[in-house]
């Protein structure tokens, strides 16, 4: 369960910094908070059970696993760069 939960946390991290490679000033501050408040608990995750001896469960996993895919299935609307539906009103 360990090293599902390792791949996992790993995938989340590389999620939110493709994330943040096509963000921009444009980007309302939510969302900026949003996906970088996801990539540091993505980033902590990745060494819980190192630093603090953490073990991780099945809930904890199902939990992991299905941020993972939301991330991956609206990743097509980012393909295009930012949605606009993210960007200030003022600044399109």
């Amino acid at each position: 369960m360990l090293a599902v939960h390792e791949v996992l946390s790993i995938a989340l991290f590389y999620t939110c910094f493709c994330r943040a490679m096509k963000t921009s000033k444009q980007v309302k501050r939510d969302v900026l908070a949003a996906f970088w408040l996801l990539g540091a608990v993505a980033s902590a995750a990745i060494f819980s059970p190192l630093a603090f001896g953490w073990q991780p469960d099945c809930m904890s996993i199902a939990l992991l696993a299905a941020v993972v895919i939301v991330q991956i299935v609206t990743a097509a609307h980012w393909r295009e760069g930012i949605p606009k539906e993210f960007i200030h009103e003022g600044k399109r």
